[in-house]
């Protein structure tokens, strides 16, 4: 019941900024998007449920720059200074 009412909407919030950057192109078409969301979202779930860990800014950016790397194409939004 957990699951239906409330975890399967988290994960379709979860994946979307990683499905509207695909739409943009900014990420490739084939991109498993959740596989990606578990590895971005997942260790913050682990940290809250689980450690009690923090979750800071160091521990996100740690996660963002290992999504970057495993996918070096990944484009930014332009911000129209180009």
């Amino acid at each position: 019941m957990l699951r239906a009412r409330y975890l399967d909407e988290e994960r379709r919030r979860d994946r979307l900024p990683l499905e509207n950057a695909v739409g943009r192109g900014e990420l490739p078409a084939g991109l498993d998007l959740t596989a990606e969301v578990d590895r971005l979202v997942g260790p913050i779930y682990h940290r809250v449920l689980v450690t009690g860990n923090p979750v800071d800014r160091d521990f996100t950016d740690r996660l963002v720059e290992d999504f970057l790397r495993r996918h070096p194409r990944a484009r930014p939004a332009s911000d129209g200074t180009s």
